[in-house]
């Protein structure tokens, strides 16, 4: 039984290689719109679907990100002056760095630090004359097309949901993912906005914290979002880089409390995008990722454009598995009015008994699920619902294996379960198990918790 799920994101690296990728341990698909074409996206969605209908899919919008634009490859050296313009490209000349923000000369001026690529790159600029941003490389490297541009502490006053957005999130629904990334949250509002344009589409919201503005209202974005991705290159850009381990840990929990999976992410097992072995400090950061609480942890361009995907994959599901070893029982501060709590923590309670192999939750909603999920209990948390996308969304939890049925309707709620339970091989007689669901008018609301026998 895996514990801890493992996201990877698609690219040219692993076209035609899904079916490996599974097989080494990813559940999770990761789509990044700031790369591929949506023809190319669409089809790396088609691959995944046709492979399994069990892993679920992430599809990452760009969100309010400034990006290099389009231009051949160059190596750029401590010292050396370049020049980033705003400038078309009928109007500027071929050494010239290209950016897509057409206004973004008018936000810089002289002393500011422009980060390129989650801080790989350092500009320090010296002057900006019209469309023209001139700089000195404070620290260099292989300059690539497309890459993120940071510029800590300038505000640029563009709408949270861009115009490009709108269509990669038409793209996601077309194609049924299970979950958008929201890029670049800032607060509550960024999620509403995104819920209100994805209307009653079932798609969940993961909100992606990698700026100062996501982290100062972590609260009330767990409070409003599905989920929580912690995306830490742009992150430890925005904020001083030591800050970032104490805040991973800090968000982990909070979305530990709330019942709501987290995702860290970034520069995991960065190193094997070229090496077939990952550094010492990058298996720690793993093991640590889950030992703090992730309930999934992220490949990025270890999968998407590595030498080698199916490596990575198995790596971090090596690591995972021996770290959850020492992923001890969750502490979860309940709400002592709430039945859904009270039942979660019953559960949690009862289920140390060591006879015990498993509990079985049926479900409409998946709330009893996810709040059970968070006391991280190691035994089998077998989840049946009739909703084929409901049972990727609860994938995403820690130790969660989901599974569709449409027998639940069928007498009484928790023999329904047990029998369809037995039917999937997933338990035997003799036996015993906690069952809890929603009994009454409907399955929504939890109120009930049994010990049976097979």
């Amino acid at each position: 039984m895996r514990n801890v799920k493992v996201l990877c994101t698609l690219g040219p690296a692993t076209d035609g290689k899904v079916k490996k990728l599974i097989a080494m341990g990813m559940n999770g698909a990761r789509i990044n719109m700031s790369h591929g074409t949506h023809a190319e996206n669409a089809a790396r969605i088609r691959e995944v679907r046709a492979a399994s209908k069990d892993v679920f899919i992430v599809v990452d919008t760009l969100g309010p990100k400034i990006r290099l634009g389009d231009f051949e490859d160059r190596r750029i050296r401590r010292g050396e002056e370049v020049v980033i313009t705003t400038a078309s490209k009928h109007a500027r000349s071929a050494d010239e760095i290209p950016i897509q923000y057409n206004k973004f000369h008018r936000f810089i001026k002289k002393g500011n630090t422009i980060l390129i690529e989650d801080g790989l790159i350092g500009l320090a600029v010296k002057k900006v004359i019209g469309p023209r941003i001139y700089c000195r490389v404070l620290y260099g490297d292989l300059l690539h097309k497309r890459k993120g541009v940071n510029i800590p502490y300038v505000r640029f006053p563009f709408p949270y949901t861009t115009a490009k957005d709108k269509i990669n999130i038409a793209f996601a629904l077309q194609h049924k993912a299970d979950f958008i990334a929201d890029s670049f949250v800032r607060n509550r509002a960024n999620v509403r906005a995104l819920r209100r344009i994805m209307g009653t589409s079932p798609c969940k919201i993961i909100a992606k914290i990698e700026n100062f503005e996501g982290v100062k209202n972590i609260d009330e974005i767990i409070n409003e979002a599905d989920g929580i991705m912690i995306a830490r290159g742009d992150l430890g850009v925005e904020l001083p880089i030591e800050e970032i381990p104490k805040l991973q840990k800090e968000i982990i929990q909070k979305c530990n409390q709330a019942g709501k999976p987290v995702i860290t992410a970034t520069q995991m097992l960065e190193s094997m995008i070229t090496n077939h072995r990952p550094t010492r400090a990058e298996a720690s950061d793993v093991f640590n990722a889950v030992v703090d609480g992730s309930d999934c942890v992220m490949l990025s361009g270890e999968t998407s454009i590595g030498n080698y995907p199916i490596e990575a994959v198995k790596v971090m599901q090596t690591i995972a598995d021996a770290a959850e070893e020492k992923v001890m029982p969750a502490t979860i501060l309940e709400n002592m009015e709430d039945p859904v709590s009270l039942i979660s923590k019953a559960v949690s309670d009862v289920i140390n008994c060591k006879r015990i192999k498993a509990i079985v939750i049926p479900t409409l909603s998946g709330v009893t699920a996810a709040m059970i999920a968070r006391y991280r209990i190691k035994k089998h948390l077998y989840v049946l619902t009739p909703n084929e996308t409901l049972k990727r969304q609860l994938s995403l939890f820690w130790g969660v294996e989901a599974f569709t049925t449409k027998q639940l309707n069928r007498g009484d709620i928790a023999d329904a379960s047990l029998r369809v339970a037995v039917q999937l091989g997933l338990l035997k007689p003799g036996d015993i198990v906690v069952v809890t669901a929603g009994v009454g008018h409907n399955m929504q609301h939890t109120n009930m918790m049994q010990l049976r026998k097979i």
